[in-house]
């Protein structure tokens, strides 16, 4: 295939769907309660402000680490004004391309990894932002 001239005439981005990002149930709890909100803690370990920001961390850390976790038929999805799969199309159309997935199932399948990594990291009682410390 060409980029912007694929057999039958289309884009490669007309033939990768946005699709929706999602987190097994497990992980999207774990990490909705590292968002801060008006009733944490100043001290606590939610150093996020949205579900987006901390969908997109978790996305970083799978997506750094070239890890990639299957989901669960349990989900539930981050939401469009959360997160929109179109503004990482550049990092992962090729991959869900050949592979013949969403956008959207690439781009969970790494975060859904690197939600795993925060959560290792929590159950361990160590800070999420940690893990900016030892990633290279």
């Amino acid at each position: 295939y060409q980029r912007n001239n694929c057999n039958g005439g289309g884009t490669l981005t007309d033939l990768v769907k946005p699709g929706v990002a999602e987190l097994s149930i497990e992980l999207h709890n774990f990490i909705s309660s590292l968002v801060f909100s008006n009733n944490s803690q100043l001290d606590s370990d939610q150093p996020f402000e949205t579900i987006g920001n901390a969908f997109r961390f978790a996305f970083a850390l799978g997506f750094q680490s070239d890890s990639r976790v299957s989901l669960s038929s349990k989900r539930k999805d981050i939401g469009v004004r959360g997160f929109r799969p179109e503004e990482f199309r550049i990092l992962i159309e090729d991959i869900a391309f050949s592979e013949g997935l969403s956008l959207g199932a690439v781009i969970s399948e790494y975060a859904e990894s690197g939600a795993i990594q925060m959560k290792k990291y929590f159950d361990n009682e160590k800070s999420i932002l940690q893990l900016l410390d030892e990633t290279p």
